[in-house]
Parts: C-alpha cells; structure tokens; sequence
C-alpha cells in the first residue's frame, strides 16, 4: 500500500516515521517554509521515493532546489495557494526548477493580472519536461477582475494561455472551473495561438464543478473551439466535462 504524509509534525518526524517503510512513502505534503527543514534534520532518505510533492504557499522555488537531491525522484509538484496568485511569480518557479517534473499543478482562489508590462516575463524562456498542466480555480469567479492593466477584455483567460505557453513539451491541460467561469474561458484564438506555440499539445479539458445546462450558444462555441483548434493539427482534441 502507498502512503501519503500529511503536515508531519516533529513529534511524528520523531517518533512514526522511521516505523514506516519508507518505500512505500510516494506523496508529501507541507507548507512550503518547512520543506528544507524536513528534509535536512529529520532522515531525508525517508523522503527519497516521493514522487509527488504538494505544497501550499510556495514563493520562491529555491525552496525546492535547496532540497533537490532529497527529491530526485519527483515527477509531480502541485502548489496551493489561499491567497491571489501571480502567474509571474509562478512562471519563475516552473522555469527555474531545478527537477525535471512531468506534472505541474495550481490550485488557487485567484487570479492578478498579469500585464503589467509590455512583454509578457514568462514568455521567455521555456519548460521542456512538463507534459501535463492542471489548473484548479474551481472556486474562483474569472469574470471579477476588471482590473486588467492593458485592458484585455479577457485577462484572467490571456494570463492563463500566456503561462500555458512557456510549457514548450506540454500535451495535456486540464482547467477546473465553476459552471459561471465557463464562457470565460471559450475564446478559440487564445487557445488556438496555444495550439501553434505548443506543438506536442494533444488534449484541451475544462472540468465544470457543479451541473450547468447546455445551450445552443454553448455548444455552438465549443463545436468552434474544436474546429479551429483542427485548423491548428487535426488531432488536438477540446472537451467540456461536467463533474
């Protein structure tokens, strides 16, 4: 049986840890300030077969690559966050890992804008090993920042496809939002200038928390959506998934 650890305290560190088979230990999650001190003062080695590291509050990803040798085994980080995000910051932090990640994740409540300058920051430079993104603004309503510096109509949208695009390797992208957020995202030239940066891009999903109904309007733009992401290459693939 796999095991994931949870916010261990030092009592636990002290005490549980090293009754466990450390085999059996593929998750780990914390907040990010503790992370070096886990893994420098209480048996590193027990975290050496983690595969995935969750961590809420992440800054700055030198956090993670103090600790890298300890987690040379990662594929999988998923940072989490209470307060708004900026894809900046966030940008930094996928660039400059120092871990080759498959699969990179962000849940968070919301969104800045990121268009405070002319230039995107995080366009460039690239991410070569990230196959799969997952973006979780499920309890985020997209719709409320109007507060966009350059006055894009789509902000939040444009700010995501932009993050989207410094993941050079990225195949699949899963966006999990609320029914409300769900035209917001339905822009088929934002995902279609995805579509040309990414060239290993297979599969596009939005998952709906919470039932919605389909109207014709919805489903006409979800049929553009497929039909001009197969102007891009015929086999990228768009679906809308109702959880």
């Amino acid at each position: 049986m796999k095991l994931p650890i949870v916010e261990p305290t030092d009592e636990f560190m002290r005490t549980m840890i090293q009754k466990i088979n450390y085999e059996r230990i593929i998750s780990l999650r914390l907040k990010a300030e503790n992370l070096r001190s886990i893994m420098e003062y209480h048996f590193a080695f027990i975290f050496s077969n983690i595969i995935i590291l969750i961590l809420d509050n992440l800054q700055d990803v030198n956090q993670i690559n103090e600790v890298k040798t300890f987690i040379s085994n990662l594929t999988c980080l998923s940072l989490r966050y209470e307060d708004k995000i900026s894809f900046h910051r966030l940008s930094r932090i996928v660039n400059q890992i120092q871990i080759p990640i498959k699969r990179f994740e962000i849940y968070c409540t919301s969104i800045a804008c990121s268009h405070d300058r002319t230039e995107l920051l995080f366009i460039r430079k690239h991410n070569p090993t990230v196959e799969t993104f997952v973006l979780n603004v499920a309890y985020t309503s997209l719709s409320l920042v109007n507060n966009c510096v350059q006055n894009y109509a789509k902000c939040v949208l444009r700010t995501i496809t932009d993050f989207i695009k410094i993941m050079s390797n990225i195949r699949y992208v899963y966006v999990i939002i609320n029914k409300g957020n769900v035209e917001t995202l339905l822009d088929v030239d934002e995902w279609m200038a995805v579509a040309k940066r990414c060239e290993q891009l297979e599969k596009i999903t939005l998952k709906v928390i919470k039932n919605m109904s389909k109207d014709t309007q919805l489903a006409q733009k979800i049929q553009e959506m497929e039909n001009g992401l197969h102007i891009i290459r015929e086999s990228i693939k768009f679906e809308v998934k109702v959880k």
